[in-house]
């Protein structure tokens, strides 16, 4: 009888103290991908990111301001010692899926947008005042060098527009625009298009926030607006992925870009529930000045502008005159 050991036992290896591999998002995602992307790493596990958490998550931002994006990524999927709040986790588990992410950059390639993220020198330095509240990246349709153009105004105001709104709109657009300043709109009905259509019209430089994916201009009776702005020297973007759809928050969260790419917001008319109010406080919690037009006292379009300078969340304005047009 020997003494010798077992080789079994002695080749045994304890598979269940074994840590799982843990999951590689960027390399999946590289994968999942009909063709090959071109995309950096960090551009990649920023769309995913896109993909997983809804605009403007400060827990999102605070993890990829601490981490980088690739590693914050990472860590969501992968928890360890880090503490990822469990709401995120909870995300994760609902919307990431690798060949979903992969699908939104081959959509991007298709359609030849460019992506801008904030570890770009592009990237418009303007919007790191919104802190880990910004946008995690932009799709851009056009030129996206006109995002940081010396001189932005944004323009907003109701979608129900009257005659008098709109005249408004055109003239201070058109005389902003004479002198050398973008004009950020949302290109929505009334105001918005309005603004963007008198800046098309005097050649000036338009930039256009979508609150759903730059592939889906929206509203849809605009689609010919929106493409002329991408066309002819402006630009398009959004912080939304391809092909997604808006919401009601989505336009909420998409007026605090509009805000911090301009160095001071116009309201036109808004009525006192507006989401153009929305912008206001966007623009007013990170210091850019906001100018309202008044109106007549009875009209109801223009009770948010009148409630904006009565509780001196807007100065009044009649005019380009009474705006910053240095």
């Amino acid at each position: 009888m020997t003494n010798l050991p077992n080789p079994i036992r002695a080749t045994h290896v304890d598979l269940s103290q074994t840590p799982a591999r843990a999951h590689d998002a960027v390399d999946a995602i590289r994968r999942a991908a009909p063709a090959p992307l071109s995309h950096s790493d960090a551009v990649i596990a920023r769309v995913a990111w896109s993909v997983i958490v809804e605009p403007g998550d400060v827990d999102a931002g605070t993890l990829i301001r601490q981490h980088g994006p690739v590693a914050a990524l990472r860590l969501l999927l992968n928890p360890s010692e880090v503490d990822v709040p469990a709401r995120l986790i909870e995300q994760v588990g609902r919307q990431y899926n690798p060949s979903r992410v992969a699908r939104r950059l081959t959509l991007t390639d298709q359609h030849e947008f460019s992506i801008l993220t904030p570890e770009d020198d592009a990237w418009p330095a303007a919007l790191h005042d919104l802190g880990d509240a910004a946008p995690l990246l932009l799709w851009c349709d056009g030129n996206p060098d006109v995002l940081n153009a010396e001189r932005v105004t944004a323009i907003a105001g109701s979608r129900a527009a009257t005659s008098y709104g709109e005249h408004v709109a055109l003239s201070i657009t058109t005389d902003l625009v004479a002198a050398g300043h973008a004009i950020v709109t949302g290109a929505a009905y009334g105001i918005d298009g309005m603004a963007t259509r008198a800046t098309l019209a005097n050649s000036g430089t338009p930039i256009v926030v979508l609150a759903g994916g730059v592939d889906r201009p929206y509203p849809a009776g605009h689609h010919d607006l929106i493409a002329r702005v991408a066309a002819r020297g402006g630009v398009v973007i959004s912080e939304l992925p391809p092909s997604s759809a808006p919401t009601r928050w989505k336009f909420l969260q998409r007026n605090r870009i509009i805000a911090a790419l301009s160095h001071q917001v116009v309201i036109v008319e808004a009525g006192a529930r507006s989401g153009t109010l929305n912008a206001a406080g966007h623009a007013n919690a990170i210091g850019r000045p906001v100018f309202a037009i008044p109106g007549p006292i009875t009209s109801a379009t223009s009770a948010g502008c009148h409630r904006l300078i009565q509780d001196g969340h807007a100065r009044l304005a009649v005019s380009a005159i009474d705006l910053d047009v240095r």
